[in-house]
């Protein structure tokens, strides 16, 4: 080959217009020196950059952690979102991991709060439903960072203030059964009892929900006497008691309409063992002594008993008479 075919098959080649590529360690220079001096976009493009050319470099995990850092602070919470979860797959044993997780724990919190939101010319909308499912995956894959309470506890309280009841039920319980030492166990084991109670339909079809309700709130406030909570707490328990007296009432008074004395006493003298303080337990030690009388006597009657005021079937607790309660 001649000289000048050779020379015209490098100009061709165009080497003369190509310059060596940097290396993976002076971009991931860069990309540090930027990120340090607070140049967040152009340290997301250089790290970029190092990712997209030398994706399995030793290198690129830490460019990897530092671009979703530059996203971060640059309050492009999606993108940063999406960068370190990326990086968690990728690098699960990484040193950044412990800051990625708190990353996303940051992001959904400030979702869930309202603090950060999505924008749209004039118009912006709620992350919150986002944040939900993010907090939701960082408790679920990493149960034992120092925010994990925190997280499970904030997505409880977004269903319960929502009026989501049965969902912020579920996330309580697992608030109390995963972290029972939290710093949110009291009022967590009191806002469940709420919710147990809002499934009440009325107490004469079903005792379950203020029962559990009940055991709930004598829960909280055997644990925490001197809760936040704890004088709404007894006060409930007295309206709980209240309520299951009167019901017990109720069937009495329909034994003693049917002139079943004895079953009528039972009732009666229940309510007087087991609600003692309440005003339905007065009115059934005041007639418990007759009551017991007829019924050693053997006398089976029906009986015309007045209405007494009151003694309309027991009040359920549905989800809307619990926002009385709400705390």
């Amino acid at each position: 080959m001649s000289p000048c075919a050779a020379l015209a098959l490098v100009l061709a080649s165009g080497w003369f217009h190509r310059a060596p590529e940097r290396p993976a360690e002076d971009l991931l220079a860069g990309v540090r020196l930027r990120f340090e001096g607070g140049r967040h976009e152009a340290a997301r493009r250089r790290a970029d950059r190092l990712l997209a050319a030398w994706p399995d470099s030793p290198l690129a995990e830490e460019a990897s952690f530092l671009a979703a850092e530059a996203a971060f602070f640059l309050d492009d919470y999606p993108d940063a979102y999406r960068r370190y979860e990326e990086h968690l797959q990728r690098y699960p044993d990484s040193g950044h991991s412990a800051r990625a997780v708190e990353r996303e724990h940051q992001i959904g919190s400030a979702y869930v709060h309202g603090t950060h939101e999505r924008r749209f010319l004039w118009m912006r909308f709620s992350r919150a439903g986002e944040g939900l499912e993010v907090l939701e995956r960082v408790v679920t894959r990493y149960p034992y960072e120092e925010f994990s309470d925190d997280d499970q506890f904030l997505v409880a309280t977004y269903h319960y203030d929502r009026g989501d009841y049965l969902e912020a039920r579920y996330a309580f319980q697992e608030l109390l059964d995963r972290f029972p030492e939290s710093e949110w166990a009291g009022i967590g084991r009191y806002r469940l009892a709420l919710c147990i109670l809002s499934e009440s339909q009325g107490i004469e079809y079903d005792q379950t929900p203020i029962e559990e309700a009940t055991q709930e709130l004598r829960t909280y406030v055997s644990r925490f006497p001197g809760g936040n909570k704890a004088a709404e707490a007894r006060g409930k328990l007295a309206e709980m008691a209240e309520v299951r007296a009167q019901e017990r009432y109720r069937i009495a008074r329909f034994y003693l309409r049917e002139g079943r004395h004895r079953s009528a006493s039972i009732y009666l003298a229940s309510i007087v063992a087991d609600y003692g303080g309440t005003r339905w337990a007065e009115r059934a030690r005041s007639e418990l002594p007759e009551v017991e009388r007829l019924a050693r006597e053997g006398e089976e009657s029906q009986r015309e008993l007045p209405p007494l005021p009151g003694e309309a079937p027991a009040e359920a607790f549905p989800a809307d008479a619990i926002r009385g309660w709400r705390d």
